[in-house]
């Protein structure tokens, strides 16, 4: 159940159960994989996100009343949580179905994907939050590339100022551990460009991601 506050500002404000700081994990989203080279006895490091599994995660614990792994540092390969956040990353592409609408998504051009964004996917997205439903989002930063350079977040509420077209989200972020995150949305679109996020990544529209819940094991660890 979500819960509905207007201050003495006359603002708007919309919160789900899950909170940034005491709900998402304590350990950053950068994770390394150490393969031994055969010749010469080196090691092969190599860096990859695993931010939807993450994601899918922090609301699969919540949701699931399971408390939540207190690691402060990613998860060693081959553990259990680790296996865990990876099938909640496999989960999180729906049978590749978000990795082929993101492509599309990245060819479009700004106000093609502002008005998506804006008309499409906003009013869905804050129905949801109204309703206590946490959500999860694909933020759309490259256009064209490396599709790598998108991200996924949770949104977890919203504030908006009466008679304002200035409209906040509250995210958990799995690159940002210990913070709530904000996304501001000029949802008139007339700035440009009409969507920021406070800690200054590129960031050209987002989607909503369906979620499937899975329950986690306290022994996930």
């Amino acid at each position: 159940m979500s819960k509905r506050l207007v201050g003495p500002a006359h603002r708007d404000t919309v919160r789900t159960p899950l909170d940034a700081v005491r709900d998402g994990f304590r350990f950053g989203n950068r994770f390394v994989l150490s393969l031994r080279w055969p010749v010469g006895h080196r090691v092969l490091r190599i860096a990859y996100g695993l931010c939807g599994g993450m994601c899918l995660a922090a609301v699969d614990y919540k949701r699931g009343d399971v408390p939540l792994p207190a690691l402060t540092a990613p998860p060693a390969w081959g553990s259990p949580l680790h296996r865990y956040l990876l099938r909640r990353q496999w989960d999180s592409w729906r049978w590749m179905g978000v990795p082929l609408r993101t492509l599309f998504w990245m060819l479009l051009s700004r106000r093609q994907l502002t008005r998506r964004t804006l008309e499409g996917e906003l009013p869905r997205i804050l129905a949801a939050l109204e309703k206590g439903t946490p959500q999860v989002l694909l933020l759309l930063r490259a256009k064209g590339g490396d599709p790598t350079e998108n991200h996924q977040v949770v949104a977890i509420g919203y504030e908006r100022p009466a008679e304002s077209e200035l409209l906040t989200l509250f995210l958990y972020d799995p690159n940002h551990p210990g913070r709530e995150v904000e996304l501001w949305v000029d949802t008139s679109g007339t700035t440009s460009p009409p969507m920021h996020q406070s800690t200054g990544e590129a960031l050209r529209g987002f989607y909503r991601i369906g979620y499937r819940p899975r329950t986690p094991r306290v022994s996930d660890v």
